[in-house]
């Protein structure tokens, strides 16, 4: 029930929100049923296009019954395990984490390691390039149950790579790239990473270097391959571009341009709505005179 109840949350019109709704003991019955025999079976996707970020991105998502309230079940049964996996300066998927988070992490260890470099990487188109078969054998490392695995199996095969726009794909991306963080700290280098937008300090731009040269040989057995394009930058002099913001040091981190441009449209269309949205990311900046700008909007709506 509680499964359905958090699954449900602001989907209160959807159609199978209220069928389940109307007679709740019957469906979650079927569910039950259907994982405690191990039968249950993924639904067929629906795909959809969405443009988002500059980008043309293909939403994969399953119904809500029975499928959504499968997949918070699982996840409410070993989000703890999930957890104890991920390294601290891991954020994506984490409850009490998340962007701003890693932000003020960052900030914090920045103030503390005013020599370093630091190198910023991405993954080469990484959910649609996750390979189901390692996926599976880094969940059959880490869990035990054989019904739960085969349950994460039929949800893995179910999808090339994994489906963006599915609850539990959030959590088995972030999952999927542990080896790499735990690889990345044996080599005495310190990576911060929300999903695949990472972030290594290191004693300099050949040890970086190294480093991620080692690494992408990880990288290769898992079948993902690094983005080409490698910023490099050093702490203090060079701003740091991650999860939305430009670190430039501890008292200084700016928003990204980007994001500054859809503040000023917002602002013209009086969008209330998103202005309160982006104003907990200006929180958490030094753009103290944008945020003055977005707050004396927000007063007059």
């Amino acid at each position: 029930m509680f499964a359905h109840k958090m699954a449900s949350k602001g989907k209160a019109h959807y159609r199978e929100v209220k069928m389940v709704n109307k007679n709740p003991e019957k469906y979650l019955r079927y569910i039950q049923q259907h994982l405690i025999d191990g039968t249950f079976t993924t639904s067929e996707y629906i795909f959809k296009e969405i443009f988002d970020g500059g980008k043309t991105r293909l939403l994969s998502k399953l119904p809500y019954f029975p499928d959504r309230i499968v997949h918070w079940a699982i996840m409410l049964q070993t989000d703890h395990i999930f957890m104890r996996s991920f390294i601290d300066h891991s954020y994506a998927a984490i409850k009490g984490r998340g962007p701003h988070k890693m932000v003020h992490d960052i900030r914090n260890f920045i103030a503390n390691n005013a020599d370093m470099y630091f190198m910023k990487v991405d993954i080469h188109k990484f959910f649609p390039s996750i390979n189901g078969e390692r996926l599976k054998e880094k969940l059959d490392r880490t869990f035990k149950d054989k019904k739960l695995i085969g349950l994460f199996a039929n949800i893995v095969d179910s999808h090339e790579g994994l489906p963006i726009g599915s609850y539990t794909s959030q959590y088995l991306g972030n999952f999927y790239l542990n080896d790499v963080d735990y690889f990345l700290q044996k080599l005495k280098l310190h990576p911060f990473r929300y999903m695949d937008d990472i972030v290594v300090f290191g004693e300099s731009k050949a040890v970086l270097l190294d480093g991620v040269h080692e690494a992408k040989a990880l990288l290769a057995v898992d079948k993902l391959k690094l983005k080409d394009e490698l910023s490099f930058g050093k702490v203090g002099t060079d701003v740091l571009d991650i999860v939305g913001y430009g670190i430039l040091s501890k008292s200084i981190v700016q928003v990204r341009k980007k994001i500054k441009m859809n503040i000023h449209r917002d602002i013209e269309r009086k969008n209330a709505k998103s202005l309160a949205s982006y104003n907990g990311w200006l929180q958490r900046s030094t753009c103290r005179r944008l945020q003055q700008r977005v707050m004396e909007e927000l007063y007059a709506v």
